[in-house]
């Protein structure tokens, strides 16, 4: 078995990664951001119709109001670790890691068989991709900024980056980004 974490900033290009693997090597695809919207929905907290940016920063303050609920920093974490148990997959890729706590449940509960891979890419050219996703995208690039500080002082998103086992730079094309990630696929001699 193996778990590959994603984490990076906005738009840095972490669902990319997770689809390019289930496309290219059969793995299975955990989001944090679809567990945590399926607990908001259970739980009657998020609206309906929401642009794609809306939505990102309404799931991320409900992230923290449903973390506070619980009482608990890793309850997605937990969440997206029983899925993962309850099925039997052999290759589990799972985006959206956005603190170390959650890093620490994969470690404790996957071991060797887990690694964190950060993706990075330069702010303008991640604003600019979020225009594109999102045509009702309404962020001045000073806000944008804004959401990657509070990323890195409310969730502590950076120091995953320090934790991960391989940073890959995401500033060129598709063609580019998947052949860094199949590099680091072809270090894992089980996957292909």
């Amino acid at each position: 078995m193996i778990v590959i974490g994603v984490s990076g900033y906005a738009a840095s290009g972490k669902s990319e990664f997770a689809k390019y693997l289930k496309e290219k090597y059969g793995f299975k695809v955990f989001e944090f951001s679809e567990i945590i919207e399926e607990e908001a929905k259970r739980l009657k907290l998020l609206e309906e119709n929401l642009s794609l940016e809306e939505k990102k920063r309404k799931l991320s303050e409900l992230g923290k109001k449903i973390r506070e609920i619980y009482g608990r920093e890793d309850i997605f974490a937990l969440k997206i670790v029983e899925k993962i148990k309850s099925e039997n997959f052999e290759k589990i890729v799972v985006s959206g890691f956005r603190n170390l706590v959650e890093v620490e449940v994969f470690k404790k509960e996957f071991g060797k068989n887990f690694y964190l891979i950060f993706i990075e890419a330069d702010a303008k050219i991640r604003y600019e991709r979020r225009k594109i996703q999102d045509p009702n995208f309404n962020l001045t690039f000073e806000e944008f900024l804004q959401r990657d500080k509070r990323d890195e002082k409310e969730l502590g998103l950076r120091e995953l980056k320090e934790v991960a086992n391989f940073v890959i730079e995401n500033n060129s094309s598709l063609e580019d980004f998947y052949k860094k990630i199949d590099l680091i696929i072809n270090l894992f001699s089980n996957i292909s």
